[in-house]
């Protein structure tokens, strides 16, 4: 019984990763697609820092929304760093 419900908790902790990275795959199509030049030459080709930043920080609040819907909504009382550590350690298995 306990394999089973570490299996259950295996598959979702993989679909979530999964729906993640459908995130972040769709969130650059669409940055790509919405900036008038190549990011891939401003990074690459020209070594632009501030894009690399920019585009940092994309990723990074991209992430940020996706772990918000995740979670959901708080409640009352805001969790410790601790505990949000311990879901952190749980959710990266």
């Amino acid at each position: 019984m306990d394999i089973v419900l570490e299996l259950r908790w295996l598959m979702i902790s993989v679909s979530y990763l999964l729906v993640a990275l459908v995130a972040i795959v769709v969130s650059k199509i669409c940055l790509s697609k919405l900036t008038p030049f190549s990011l891939d030459e401003e990074l690459t080709v020209k070594d632009n820092p501030a894009m690399g930043l920019a585009v940092a920080a994309y990723y990074v609040s991209v992430v940020i929304i996706f772990l918000g819907a995740a979670v959901g909504p708080s409640g009352d009382e805001l969790p410790s760093t601790r505990e949000w550590l311990t879901v952190l350690a749980m959710d990266l298995g």
